[in-house]
């Protein structure tokens, strides 16, 4: 992008822009190893982790009875449909 006018004014804005862009980094990797290196955070994200972990097992665990139930009303159905085939042929 090049400016019209002899002054530059359009390399100054870059130039402006720029700064702004490495500031607000600076500014947040600060934040971001502050928030790091704090005990609290470290706690909340443990947590954190734990409830997922807790949440996931629970999935799972209702997920395999239901999978159990399931497996248990097929055998049930085939059955009864194994009994009604068999007293219809006698």
């Amino acid at each position: 992008m090049t400016s019209p006018d002899p002054t530059g004014s359009a390399r100054k804005s870059q130039n402006a822009s720029g700064r702004q862009k490495a500031i607000l980094a600076a500014i947040v990797v600060r934040a971001a190893a502050r928030i790091a290196w704090d005990r609290r955070t470290h706690e909340r994200v443990i947590l954190v982790a734990l409830v997922v972990a807790a949440a996931a097992g629970l999935a799972h665990a209702g997920g395999a009875r239901s999978i159990g139930r399931l497996i248990a009303w097929d055998k049930q159905k085939t059955l009864t449909e194994q009994r009604r085939a068999k007293t219809s042929r006698s």
